[in-house]
């Protein structure tokens, strides 16, 4: 979200600056290393699947846009907050372009997100928003994934 966020600010970066730019000052240094000054790693892995994402938004922005049109009641993509915006629109491509990844994990992810670094009322917008793109997208009544621990087995 970060990403897109300087992307939208600085339209002139690629992916790869931008991506770049972030983990530079994430990490404290050029952005090349695979570890931080505290020693924690920061897998290439890890940066390929967030320029992968990033890439795909960029792509895929404009049906990213009308979607997230059709789909914020009263609100104009234009007067929606920076980070509102390319939370939705990162989220916006998880769910159209990532069957593989759960509905309710991209919205948990999102309003997280959302909590961290939007307004007081960021995340119930966000959850509103994306719940209707959901629908729109024929995802909204997918089943919760379960888990060996939410089956019981009566005794």
């Amino acid at each position: 979200m970060q990403i897109l966020c300087t992307m939208e600010r600085q339209p002139e970066l690629s992916v790869g600056q931008a991506t770049l730019l972030y983990y530079s000052h994430l990490l404290g240094d050029d952005g090349e290393s695979t570890t931080s000054g505290s020693g924690r790693a920061t897998p290439a892995e890890q940066r390929l699947f967030v320029e992968t994402l990033v890439s795909g938004v960029r792509r895929a922005q404009v049906d990213i846009d009308t979607l997230i049109g059709r789909c914020s009641r009263n609100w104009r993509l234009t007067r929606m907050a920076v980070p509102d915006r390319n939370i939705l629109r990162l989220a916006g491509f998880e769910l159209m372009s990532c069957p593989e990844v759960p509905v309710r994990a991209v919205l948990s992810e999102a309003i997280e997100i959302a909590r961290r670094y939007g307004s007081s009322d960021s995340a119930s917008f966000v959850n509103g928003v994306l719940d209707r793109m959901a629908e729109e997208l024929g995802r909204g009544d997918e089943p919760m994934p379960t888990t060996a621990s939410d089956t019981h087995v009566p005794t």
